[in-house]
């Protein structure tokens, strides 16, 4: 038995494709942790060793490194210790911001989150 990582409703581990209660796209890491839970872990890695950030990039980062911390701009996906991934509200990439708003990361939010999932599984 799975369970949807957006609903939480469980589905059987033959269900392919789509939730059938919510709609969103299952996958092969459905059965791993939530979304929520990769990025916690994923920025407590970082807290410890931000060279680590290499692992997770998407995208060569041409985003200026220095942010204004997304106010105006961005939809906030998950804060810890004073770090954020946000998603941009216009072209809906994702990213992540350390706590002096630098941005590490950015990317595809499906794509972010795969590398993050790979990362922990490496360590």
């Amino acid at each position: 038995m799975k369970v949807c990582q957006k609903c939480n409703c469980k589905i059987s581990d033959d269900e392919m494709g789509f939730c059938p209660e919510c709609g969103v796209e299952l996958d092969d890491t459905s059965e791993e942790l939530g979304e929520q839970e990769v990025y916690k872990k994923t920025i407590e890695l970082l807290i410890n060793d931000r060279t680590l950030a290499s692992k997770i990039e998407c995208n060569l980062n041409i985003l200026p490194p220095h942010t204004m911390g997304g106010k105006v701009w961005y939809n906030e996906l998950f804060e810890y210790k004073g770090w954020h991934f946000q998603q941009n509200v216009l072209f809906k990439y994702v990213r992540l911001l350390d706590d002096d708003d630098n941005c590490i990361a950015w990317g595809d939010r499906k794509q972010l989150l795969k590398k993050c999932r790979k990362l922990l599984q490496n360590i």
